[in-house]
């Protein structure tokens, strides 16, 4: 029986359709799940995808203010401790703590029940606040290490950093 030689390009292009019309389709068809992955990976990379798990909150004495404890979950960076100051009617939002960051090291020291140092919250005064904290934790917030900073949050608040021993 007779076969007919074929070409290599006609064997390559043999299953593309013939007409315009299905050119097109088959076109269309193959290039739409570019754009549409693009998106997705578009969308997906502006999402927090951090939650927060709030611990206790110390209310200043005059009742105006509080600070906030609580642990922070951003997938491969868990077990973390963030302070926030708030106003006392205020909720907690998702974003990352405003006077306090700390993680326990690896381990070295103690964590609390969301993974990260325990702290202790103290208000001295309306305008004073004192967060003590584990020696062995790692601080990111403040930088330097500082001792004490001011905050301007409707007035002046003056914050203590204080290291506690290791229990």
């Amino acid at each position: 029986m007779y076969q007919p030689t074929i070409k290599k390009t006609e064997r390559l292009y043999r299953w593309w359709p013939r007409s315009n019309i299905m050119r097109r389709l088959v076109r269309c068809l193959l290039w739409l799940p570019l754009p549409v992955s693009l998106l997705g990976v578009f969308a997906t990379s502006f999402s927090d995808t951090c939650r927060n798990s709030e611990g206790p909150s110390y209310v200043s004495p005059d009742g105006q203010l509080k600070a906030v404890v609580f642990g922070r979950d951003c997938g491969a960076t868990t077990g973390s401790t963030h302070i926030s100051l708030l106003f006392a009617t205020n909720k907690l939002s998702t974003e990352a703590g405003d006077l306090f960051i700390a993680d326990s090291d690896h381990r070295a020291a103690p964590y609390a029940k969301w993974g990260g140092p325990p702290v202790k919250v103290h208000w001295k005064s309306n305008t004073n606040l004192q967060i003590f904290y584990p020696a062995k934790a790692r601080i990111f917030y403040p930088e330097n290490h500082a001792v004490a900073q001011e905050v301007s949050f409707n007035h002046t608040i003056t914050v203590e950093y204080k290291k506690y021993k290791d229990e």
